[in-house]
């Protein structure tokens, strides 16, 4: 008896009688020590008659012949539970595991629906516009963003052609490599590696031009590192800011998985619990209120000691030229590039809290 929905489904229903149809629940994420499937005892059956009245002895009992994987183990009561984190492998009907670590054959689309899982996921092909693939783990992404999403714990690779659309984005706690960008948003907690982007958002640690940014704007923590940045005619803005605070988590991939999961239990149980407005007011209500406030503010402070130490060690190179009309932003200092430059590299300097520029070589 398995305790998930097998194959997969034409979608989810809402809790407004409504369809989702980008989630199709193709692969069925569980966590450690989550049960998977029961095995039911055997039960003997029941004689029956023939049509000429003669006794029908049932054929005795067989044990299911289901092989578990090493993903998974046997309870003692014939519960099935998961070993690790990851998705269910359910082969033919008698084979049973939990991966950790999936590949996808093709692109990210309705056929598909919506990826998620625990572990870490290959995608072969493109995340198709308005689908999303979150994974704990790494994700490698064989083809492009086609205006899809993705979220990650650890690093993703996106190694098609350009992605692009404004919808499109990708989020990794981790490093994030792309060979190209038009109008996406790409956050990284570690390295943003990109060999161009066009009209985008860039947000990391740390980011890698290793050919050309034009237009959009690149924000890093501890620095950027560009070949060519801006365009040859005025027109395109293009913004490079440093010593900014990251807001971590930045892809929050496992507070994902947790509100999909928590969505497809709400689901389930919508219906058997309808009404019951919410009770929690008064003192309780304004207690979390003001405890919310004060850590809003902790935050708020944490973020203004951390730009200052950032002013003292970030910096913005460009090794090849940097356009007329680029902006440039580190801590408190801003700079508008007025000519083009070249080789050049700027930082922070500690007494006039201004940006000051020297020559760089490659």
């Amino acid at each position: 008896m398995p305790f998930f929905e097998r194959g997969i489904q034409p979608g989810v229903l809402r809790e407004d009688g409504t369809m989702d149809f980008q989630e199709r629940d193709l692969l069925k994420p569980v966590g450690a020590n989550e049960l998977v499937a029961r095995l039911e005892p055997p039960v003997p059956g029941v004689p029956g008659t023939r049509v000429d009245g003669t006794s029908l002895a049932p054929e005795p009992p067989r044990e299911a012949g289901v092989t578990l994987g090493p993903g998974v183990r046997l309870e003692s009561n014939g519960d099935v539970v998961a070993v690790k984190p990851g998705v269910v492998l359910f082969t033919g009907g008698n084979a049973l595991d939990v991966v950790d670590h999936h590949t996808h054959e093709g692109d990210v689309d309705l056929r598909s629906g919506n990826l998620e899982m625990e572990g870490s996921l290959v995608i072969n092909g493109n995340i198709t516009r308005g689908f999303a693939v979150r994974a704990s783990g790494d994700v490698d992404v064989r083809g492009s963003l086609d205006g899809g999403s993705v979220e990650a714990g650890g690093n993703v690779t996106v190694r098609g052609g350009p992605s692009e659309g404004t919808a499109a984005s990708s989020q990794a706690d981790g490093d994030l490599a792309v060979t190209r960008a038009e109008r996406v948003t790409l956050t990284s907690g570690g390295l943003l590696r990109i060999e161009e982007a066009v009209g985008s958002k860039l947000v990391a640690e740390r980011i890698q031009i290793l050919r050309v940014l034009r237009g959009g704007a690149a924000t890093a923590e501890l620095g950027i590192v560009a070949v060519e940045v801006g365009t040859p005619h005025l027109g395109t803005e293009t913004d490079l800011v440093a010593a900014e605070p990251l807001l971590r988590p930045l892809a929050s991939a496992r507070h994902a998985l947790d509100a999909a999961k928590t969505r497809r239990t709400a689901v389930r149980r919508a219906g058997s619990s309808r009404g019951g407005a919410s009770r929690n007011k008064g003192g309780k209500l304004g207690r979390a209120d003001a405890a919310r406030t004060r850590t809003e503010l902790e935050l708020k402070a944490e973020r203004v000691q951390r730009r200052r130490e950032l002013e003292e060690i970030a910096a913005i190179q460009v090794t090849d030229v940097l356009h007329a009309g680029s902006r440039l932003q580190i801590g408190a200092g801003t700079m508008l590039v007025e000519a083009p430059l070249r080789a050049v590299r700027f930082c922070l300097d500690p007494e006039t809290r201004e940006i000051k520029m020297e020559s760089s070589h490659r």
